[in-house]
């Protein structure tokens, strides 16, 4: 069967780019390798700007407001951001990625779970996907599948990757830790080289992890480093086994088009190289993405390299100033604490941007 457009992966990138295009009328038809509704490691963090594109305040569907974020280091400085609106929100994967794919189908797509995209093959009229269950042609490819994605590697793009790895456990809330951080986010510095350890609260559970950029030889001191935290913080540690991924950094310019096919969200290395943010960048990669196949499915643009320049104009600088000073910082995190994060109002418009 043929569409207007194929997406690989139902994340908040995938999701979003059916649910902008289907709205807009097109056909579209999104696979993804795993069942719906699906577990995903993540820390489960979003910004305040986030509600630009999507309605986060159903009662279900937010874990908790965050009125406070604590920054740390070495356990022994402190400093606290506070404010009277919520800095961010906490959310379930598992619920937040399938509210998106809700609104996708709600607005005329097609979700094929279970199905992954094992090969393509590119036309100069069309895009054919092969899965194990059949062949599905489309006008466009959207690639949306993650760091290890199948149409990045199939379709030869030359992505470069820059992987911090992260390590994560769900802590069991006690009555102690309820009141601990309930409303309070916990970021602490000093704790592993070239990273940062973490705390979002759920409404029943804390997301504890940790990520750093790894040497040579490193994992073992990393993975040693990370029980330290949950022993130390957690003395009666109950939670989940320790789950570990990696996340690909954004900061170097890429290609993101090639004829019908292109790349949004983590598959196109769209993470903040700084904060490993990266649900908003999905979403946003996800519009533009959006913008640029209708143009071109509406015969207003000739090829869909207008997708490229959005994600430049907006990100790319940002994303290689960011990378830049992520070098600086995480290489000298006792100067960077004191100079950038105790008292800095550039942290305040950061968190507070909407």
């Amino acid at each position: 069967m043929e569409y207007d457009v194929i997406i690989s992966g139902a994340g908040p990138a995938g999701s979003t780019v059916g649910y902008e295009l289907a709205r807009r009328g097109h056909s579209v038809l999104i696979l993804e390798k795993e069942t719906l509704p699906r577990d995903k490691l993540c820390a489960g963090g979003i910004p305040r700007r986030i509600l630009k594109l999507i309605d986060l305040q159903d009662g279900q569907m937010v874990e908790d407001r965050i009125h406070k974020v604590e920054f740390t280091f070495r356990q022994k400085e402190r400093f606290v951001l506070e404010s009277s609106r919520p800095l961010l929100y906490t959310v379930r994967r598992r619920n937040f990625d399938h509210m998106l794919v809700q609104r996708a189908l709600a607005a005329g797509c097609q979700v094929r779970d279970g199905e992954p995209v094992n090969g393509l093959k590119q036309e100069k009229t069309e895009v054919s996907v092969h899965t194990p269950r059949g062949q599905f042609q489309a006008r466009i490819l959207v690639g949306a599948d993650g760091v290890s994605g199948a149409v990045a590697r199939l379709g030869h793009f030359r992505i470069r990757r820059y992987f911090i790895s992260t390590l994560q456990s769900e802590v069991d809330m006690t009555p102690e830790t309820i009141n601990r951080y309930r409303g309070r986010v916990w970021i602490g510095f000093g704790l592993v080289r070239n990273g940062y350890a973490w705390i979002f609260p759920k409404k029943d559970h804390l997301t504890v992890g940790m990520g750093a950029t790894l040497g040579r030889g490193r994992a073992k001191v990393f993975r040693n480093a990370f029980q330290l935290l949950l022993q130390t913080l957690f003395p009666r540690y109950r939670g989940t086994p320790v789950a570990s991924f990696p996340i690909s950094l954004g900061g170097v310019k890429q290609n993101l088009v090639q004829g019908r096919v292109l790349l949004v969200g983590e598959a196109a290395s769209l993470v903040n190289p700084l904060t490993a943010e990266g649900i908003y960048y999905a979403m946003r990669s996800a519009q533009f993405a959006a913008e640029a196949a209708d143009g071109f499915l509406n015969n207003r643009t000739p090829h869909l390299g207008s997708y490229q320049r959005l994600v430049d104009e907006n990100m790319g600088s940002f994303f290689r100033k960011s990378r830049i000073f992520s070098g600086l910082f995480y290489g000298l995190p006792s100067v960077s604490f004191r100079m950038f994060i105790k008292d800095n109002k550039r942290l305040i418009r950061y968190f507070g941007k909407d």
